[in-house]
């Protein structure tokens, strides 16, 4: 891929990067632009960064790119955060290729994924959360806790059994 002048391509070490930081200090991409309106790169907004961290765009400014980072790295560690996110790492393995084509599924033709499960169980293992869910989905190599994945793809089948004896129902 040729790559214009002045921008950078994205690549998961710089995604695995922002959502680290993103996780380390609990400040997401509209916090940390928050009353930095004068200072911004012209073009910078969370939306470009939701763009890279979800691996939407393939390239980037590299003014925006030094710019969040540099900005993300002064914010101090969140401790709430830090210690879910040092605990959640333990026992982690490769999500197989079937359960992660079966997320992927998921997500892409009913949207439970990865919000919606959150909204209607709260029996959810402790430090999963949404965005951990949907960085197994857009990153590729992420790892799992082989519970949490199970958790997920069981509560899927509920919700999406739920919805067709519903439908089976108002027919």
């Amino acid at each position: 891929m040729k790559i214009r002048k002045g921008y950078i391509e994205i690549t998961n070490k710089i995604i695995e990067k922002l959502i680290f930081h993103h996780n380390r200090t609990g400040v997401g991409p509209q916090k940390l632009l928050r009353g930095k309106r004068g200072n911004l790169p012209l073009g910078l907004s969370s939306g470009v960064i939701y763009n890279w961290i979800n691996n939407k765009s393939k390239t980037a400014k590299r003014e925006h790119l030094d710019f969040v980072l540099k900005e993300w790295k002064a914010l101090k560690d969140n401790p709430n955060t830090v210690d879910r996110n040092k605990n959640y790492k333990e026992g982690l393995e490769t999500i197989s290729h079937n359960h992660l084509m079966r997320l992927k599924n998921i997500k892409e033709l009913t949207g439970i994924l990865p919000s919606k499960l959150f909204d209607h169980f709260e029996n959810s293992p402790k430090y999963l959360t949404p965005n951990i869910i949907s960085n197994w989905i857009h990153i590729d190599g992420y790892k799992a806790r082989k519970e949490d994945v199970d958790w997920v793809l069981e509560h899927c089948d509920i919700l999406l059994k739920e919805a067709l004896e519903n439908s089976n129902k108002e027919n």
